[in-house]
């Protein structure tokens, strides 16, 4: 959480953090600051095939995988396994989060930002599930792709 914390700071981006118990489903996000802004981390990969996918929504939007097969021009999808997300991301089961990706120094994983974050406040994870990170969604999306990670806004 600190490098995160630290990686904000150094970049000039304002953001609050809020701490809290270990959070596990999205129902839970309910009870934090900003609940409409708390983004939904889903990890996938290719049924049959090398390539994975972070995909960051709002909290209560459905995915939709047909769309995101288009989105990404993949094969069929389905959730990665918690030993892919620990080996591609060094992160656990509930800690899914667009700074994960920083983790990805083979740049494997591609991701895509629901639209509805643009210009808009986003909650995620600081690598852990005990703290939510909320900034803008403009600056994060920047700031990550400007350090090699490779994502795209998910426009209809």
């Amino acid at each position: 959480m600190e490098s995160v914390l630290s990686l904000l700071r150094q970049s000039s981006i304002p953001y609050e953090l809020a701490t809290h118990p270990a959070l596990f489903h999205m129902e839970e996000g309910q009870s934090l600051p900003h609940p409409e802004a708390v983004a939904k981390n889903l990890f996938l990969k290719e049924r049959k095939g090398e390539r994975y996918f972070l995909v960051t929504l709002p909290r209560t939007e459905k995915a939709n995988f047909q769309h995101l097969r288009n989105f990404f021009q993949s094969g069929s999808l389905t959730m990665a396994s918690p030993d892919e997300l620990q080996q591609i991301l060094g992160l656990g089961l509930g800690t899914a989060t667009p700074f994960g990706l920083l983790r990805d120094q083979e740049h494997r994983v591609e991701w895509g930002l629901a639209r509805n974050f643009r210009g808009n406040l986003i909650g995620v994870h600081p690598n852990v599930n005990t703290a939510t990170v909320y900034l803008l969604a403009d600056q994060l999306f920047l700031l990550l792709t400007k350090l090699g990670c490779r994502g795209r806004w998910m426009e209809e």
